[in-house]
């Protein structure tokens, strides 16, 4: 992957995730489609960029059947 590519998709996630722009809203600033954008988060995600887990508090965790 490029240099370029790589700080593409770096800031992509940092908007969207860190700054919680919308998609469209990461998409005009970094002048891209907002499915361009999709795909780096995507990828952001798949190249261990970016990690989410959801911890559930543990007065929940017997009921987590619902």
């Amino acid at each position: 992957m490029k240099q370029r590519e790589t700080e593409l998709i770096l800031q992509a996630a940092r908007l969207y995730y860190e700054e919680e722009f919308s998609q469209d809203e990461v998409a005009k600033k970094l002048n891209t489609s907002r499915s361009n954008i999709s795909r780096m988060l995507t990828a952001a995600r798949r190249l261990g960029y970016v990690e989410i887990r959801v911890i559930a508090p543990t007065s929940q965790i017997g009921r987590a059947h619902v």
